[in-house]
């Protein structure tokens, strides 16, 4: 069976998780998503819901990749999310041809790990964003 998931930081291609866990899955679209990103201990990306995210915070689209991964994949990427303390949320995307497709994409938790004022709001995430040791 096939999952598709949404990406937005390590797991997006070029990044440091690709690699492992994403290279032989299919790529299948782009979207983008609203909410507002950090990074999580100097490293990790997380992306808030609007609703979660601290009053002053700027809130805007994020690119995202869209991949149809095998349920191996799905399972241990889930785990590897929600043992970081991501929840899961399955819905709709319009990728860049307009053709709708559901799929799950993990939000960071507005309490995790670094109070909000020594966050590292981020505008995206590309390997300039990420410490050398992650890259």
């Amino acid at each position: 069976m096939k999952n598709t998931i949404a990406v937005y930081g390590s797991l997006k291609k070029n990044a440091y998780n690709h690699a492992v866990f994403l290279e032989n899955q299919t790529l299948i679209g782009k979207s983008t998503i609203n909410g507002s990103m950090y990074l999580i201990s100097d490293a990790y990306p997380g992306l808030l819901k609007p609703e979660d995210t601290p009053i002053g915070i700027p809130v805007q689209d994020h690119e995202i990749e869209l991949y149809d991964v095998d349920d191996m994949t799905f399972t241990v990427i889930s785990q590897m999310e929600k043992g970081a303390g991501y929840t899961e949320e399955l819905r709709a995307f319009m990728d860049e041809h307009g053709v709708e497709k559901k799929a799950t994409i993990f939000w960071a938790s507005a309490s995790q790990k670094d109070p909000d004022s020594q966050k590292k709001w981020l505008t995206s995430y590309t390997k300039e964003t990420v410490p050398q040791a992650f890259r």
